[in-house]
């Protein structure tokens, strides 16, 4: 059995105290952690409180949560952390995996990744850490074996120093969650103005796909042969009949028709001079 345990114990003073109840998208900071252990179906579900712990409680939903009071909460995140493996212990849980209540964005996705991974490659990863950019962060899975561990430590550091000599596997979340801690009152407005999804990763854009071309179908018969393509016949201009005054003029546009022909044309032209003779007598007349 692995129990979820959301630590969310400290005072908040760099935030100005209160940080579990300031609100974001409509309700509580520390619910949006509790909400994600529900999603992901962790039982039993434990809310390490400590600082303000009465006034949180009777302004929160607690998502089936059980609280479970940290007297020690100003010595640091250890404390927490022992508070909440001691409640574990005793739900009779062989593992836990630890959130935090002031990372809004690591949901339930991260949470079932984090387990999907229990016991690592080979099965003997007694630690699964989450990790954004190569760093490790949230959510945490600690196997029951490291519970005595956990009992030893002590200070504001948790359980790092446990992490770097424990067999530990680390999982890649960058594309699932947001680590982001809300320490001080601009971390939480950075927040209501970004997304409250992970964008996927930039990528080529999909290009359109490319248009088939209709190939002739492949036959055993050979070829027609190509049709040869008629010879260019030059264009040859007209001659046009230019019209002025009565008398009559010949013209012609082209060289090589005048060269080609030139007795017929010597016939029309005697023949134009006689009719214009004969028309001179018959005005003298």
């Amino acid at each position: 059995m692995i129990a979820g345990v959301v630590l969310a114990a400290g005072e908040g003073r760099r935030f100005g105290g209160g940080k579990q109840l300031a609100p974001l998208e409509g309700r509580p900071l520390v619910e949006h952690a509790l909400e994600a252990a529900e999603a992901a179906g962790l039982e039993p579900r434990l809310l390490v409180l400590g600082a303000n712990a009465e006034q949180i409680i009777n302004a929160i939903e607690l998502h089936g949560h059980e609280v479970v009071l940290c007297v020690g909460w100003r010595e640091g995140l250890a404390a927490s952390l022992r508070a909440g493996v001691t409640a574990a212990q005793a739900e009779g849980a062989d593992a836990i995996l630890i959130t935090l209540g002031d990372q809004p964005r690591v949901g339930p996705e991260a949470i079932a990744r984090i387990l999907a991974a229990r016991g690592g490659p080979d099965g003997t990863s007694g630690a699964i850490r989450a990790t954004y950019g190569g760093v490790p962060g949230h959510p945490t899975l600690l196997e029951g074996e490291l519970f005595d561990a956990v009992h030893d430590l002590s200070g504001d550091e948790g359980a790092r120093g446990l992490f770097e000599s424990a067999d530990t596997h680390f999982v890649p979340c960058d594309d699932i969650a947001i680590p982001t801690d809300v320490d001080e009152v601009g971390d939480l407005a950075a927040l209501s103005a970004s997304p409250t999804e992970v964008e996927p990763p930039a990528s080529e854009a999909d290009e359109p796909p490319a248009t088939a071309v209709d190939e002739p179908p492949i036959t055993d018969e050979p070829a027609a042969p190509a049709e040869p393509e008629p010879a260019a016949v030059p264009a040859e201009e007209p001659a046009g009949i230019d019209t002025n005054g009565g008398s009559t003029q010949i013209v012609t546009g082209l060289k090589g028709t005048l060269s080609r022909n030139r007795p017929a044309i010597g016939a029309v032209v005697l023949a134009v001079a006689v009719l214009a003779g004969w028309r001179a007598r018959r005005r003298r007349r």
